[in-house]
């Protein structure tokens, strides 16, 4: 038995809302990510002098998400 794959549009025409709702929530926690990760970048850069503390920082910045 081989089924074809449908089309993205066919996927898209035919997606339930339930599956929306995850791919928002998703689309939404991901740029919360993102976001929060520039602030901690920006402080770290902005707000710590020591350039042996910024590395471990940076480090641990990019590290998280």
């Amino acid at each position: 038995m081989i089924v074809s794959i449908p089309s993205v549009r066919m996927w898209v025409d035919h997606i339930e809302a339930f599956y929306i709702l995850f791919l928002a929530l998703g689309v939404f926690f991901t740029l919360i990510t993102i976001t929060l990760a520039a602030v901690h970048l920006y402080f770290v850069y902005r707000y710590i002098s020591r350039e042996s503390i910024q590395s471990d920082l940076y480090w641990l910045i990019y590290m998280c998400p």
